[in-house]
């Protein structure tokens, strides 16, 4: 799958937030992302447009919603921190799974040859 995330972003962050995005739209949910200041990236199933507008500071806020727009809660990824990216997310059954779902992605030997 071709990944558009601004050339700056870390590989292993563009895989593990790729597949972030991927577990988020496959449930049929929709991302706004927010960078601090503002939200770039408004209720979107849009992975292209997702991809190119993370990373656009030193942190990101997916909020996830329903496609009615309900609130379901947010991934905060803070950028340079490898592995690590995703630093915080809402406490539910649901994102839970999400993040039992993408945490292999985050294991430092897959990144680092010889490990």
């Amino acid at each position: 799958m071709d990944q558009h995330f601004p050339e700056w972003v870390r590989k292993d962050e563009a895989t593990i937030i790729d597949g972030l995005i991927t577990a988020i739209l496959n449930r049929g949910y929709l991302i706004s992302v927010f960078d601090g200041e503002e939200y770039s990236v408004k209720r979107s199933a849009d992975r292209e447009l997702i991809q190119k507008e993370t990373a656009a500071t030193c942190d990101t806020t997916y909020v996830v919603r329903t496609a009615d727009g309900v609130r379901v809660g947010f991934f905060w990824m803070i950028h340079g921190n490898g592995c690590d990216v995703i630093s915080d997310y809402s406490d539910s059954p649901t994102f839970d799974a999400i993040w039992n779902e993408i945490e292999p992605l985050t294991d430092w030997d897959l990144y680092h040859e010889g490990a």
